[in-house]
């Protein structure tokens, strides 16, 4: 977990240029989100100090169902407001998105992990919470790195 919550604080959006190519599958991708348990991801979030960066999929790309019961829920746009950055990757569906911690967290709340061999999911996100005020991350969309 302590290696993890390097590559989050360590992340940098210039790792997300053409050379670096991420695949679909749960199954293919080497990265370390995968390995870890809902709970030990759960716990990179709450160590992580007051931001956190990741490399999302968005949910289209990724290949989610539309069944998620995501679709009536709506984010606000709010381009480089004081709690979110985003920078655009060049892999179609991806980016990387920073947040800064809240009064009640990041804003989000996720499903998924090793013990279900599933990918990490936005499972929801809170009402006027740093994820919901970036606009960016929707309820469905994966975490990558």
């Amino acid at each position: 977990v302590q290696t993890f919550l390097r590559q989050i604080q360590d992340f940098k959006p210039s790792s997300l240029g053409p050379h670096h190519k991420e695949t679909p599958s749960h199954q293919e991708d080497a990265g370390l989100l995968t390995r870890l348990t809902h709970s030990e991801v759960g716990s990179v979030f709450r160590q992580a100090g007051n931001r956190v960066r990741m490399k999302i999929r968005n949910r289209k790309e990724a290949g989610v169902s539309s069944d998620l019961n995501s679709a009536d829920i709506e984010v606000g746009e709010c381009p480089w407001s004081p709690s979110s950055h985003l920078t655009q990757s060049q892999e179609p569906g991806q980016y990387s998105v920073e947040l800064l911690r809240g009064p009640s967290g990041f804003g989000l709340s996720l499903r998924g992990g090793s013990e279900y061999n599933m990918d990490i999911y936005v499972l929801a996100l809170m009402e006027g919470g740093p994820a919901q005020q970036c606009g960016k991350i929707q309820v469905c969309d994966v975490l990558r790195k």
